[in-house]
């Protein structure tokens, strides 16, 4: 058989070349595994199938797909040091310093988050994500002059950048430029992008200027969108406390712990009833209460945070390269 072939070939493939086709052959399965696994939430069985892929060869889409994975697998760092080798392996590709950044302002590394945005305007000066995630790094580090002027910047060059309004008005809110924020959540309602968020930070400007009964409205129609807002009860809440409708604060109270179970935002609340109304004891009670829950719901965060570390570990004990 090597005869004919050689015969007919000219000549037989050499080691080195046989050993580039396997390896190409390996690559294209363990990629396609890689890709398979991901969108089959095993983000555990895809970082080991996209790791060994690249490490046949490079491959911008498997880099890509390996960050992805490592991002489901709530391995923040891993994810941010894979966007990091494509920065440097793609240099003109502006998408890989704005993922960068994005993962830098989660783990917090500011300081690195800034040079990744700086990175991605040196590509391309006229995209606006950049400036806003800069906006976002200086709402967060206490900066807000640069937030605001990054803000604006992204606003000047992207009208439709909508998340930057929002952005801009609680900045504004830190800088007590109340009217401002106002104007610009005015802008999000008038253009159709409303939501929780956007009412809720209206009515928190609204009582901060002295509007309390435009603050409840906002705070209402909260509820209209989402009965499950804990946020929106307390508010709506302490509110009616404070207008002194204590049949109405009580039925809110009632309502929010029907909706979501006691939570310590609510029992705050009716402690504030309980003291409004002259019910020492209960307001007492209340209050060792709300330190309870409000503990409570911290551990549930921090496990909540962990549950993905978990289910990798549990990947991992089934990972077909271990």
């Amino acid at each position: 058989m090597g005869f004919f072939k050689k015969l007919f070939s000219g000549k037989e493939p050499s080691d080195k070349e046989r050993d580039q086709k396997r390896d190409a052959n390996n690559f294209d399965t363990l990629k396609y595994n890689g890709i398979q696994a991901l969108q089959m939430g095993k983000s555990g069985h895809a970082i080991a199938y996209l790791t060994h892929a690249l490490d046949l060869r490079e491959d911008e889409e498997a880099h890509m797909m390996l960050m992805n994975a490592f991002i489901r697998d709530n391995d923040l760092e891993s994810a941010a040091e894979v966007a990091k080798e494509l920065c440097e392996q793609y240099p003109g590709q502006v998408s890989h310093p704005i993922n960068l950044a994005q993962l830098l302002f989660q783990l917090e590394r500011y300081d690195e988050m800034g040079s990744a945005c700086a990175q991605a305007i040196a590509i391309d000066s006229t995209r606006a994500t950049p400036h806003h995630q800069l906006a976002e790094k200086g709402l967060a580090t206490g900066d807000y002059a640069n937030a605001e002027a990054e803000a604006t910047k992204t606003i000047e060059m992207d009208s439709e950048f909508f998340d930057s309004y929002l952005l801009r008005a609680r900045i504004f809110q830190q800088e007590k430029k109340y009217t401002e924020a106002l104007a610009d959540l005015e802008h999000l309602r008038e253009t159709g992008h409303v939501n929780d968020d956007v009412l809720l930070l209206r009515g928190e400007l609204q009582e901060a200027t002295g509007q309390q009964k435009e603050a409840l409205e906002s705070y209402e129609e909260v509820l209209s969108e989402n009965p499950f807002s804990r946020n929106a009860y307390a508010k709506i809440a302490l509110l009616q406390i404070q207008f002194e409708q204590y049949e109405e604060a009580e039925e809110t109270i009632k309502d929010a712990i029907d909706q979501n179970g006691e939570f310590s935002q609510i029992i705050i609340a009716r402690q504030g009833l309980k003291t409004a109304i002259g019910d020492t004891d209960g307001a007492a009670e209340d209050a060792e209460l709300a330190e309870k829950l409000k503990a409570e719901e911290e551990v549930a965060e921090h496990k909540e945070a962990n549950l993905e570390q978990e289910m990798k570990e549990k990947y991992n004990s089934i990972n077909p390269f271990q």
